[in-house]
């Protein structure tokens, strides 16, 4: 699961951070949530496996 998820992040990040820049406007702020958006999908993920 960590590799797939690394990929996802080196796809992802930029395009998120991107878009969430341009809502916020603020670049910390961007980052944040950003990391904040990936440990919601880890949380997901790992439910999703879990009722398998």
């Amino acid at each position: 699961m960590k590799e797939n998820f690394d990929d996802i992040y080196k796809i992802y990040f930029h395009e998120i951070y991107r878009f969430l820049l341009s809502l916020c406007h603020d670049h910390h702020l961007a980052e944040d949530l950003v990391q904040e958006t990936f440990s919601v999908l880890i949380s997901i993920l790992r439910i999703t496996m879990e009722t398998r």
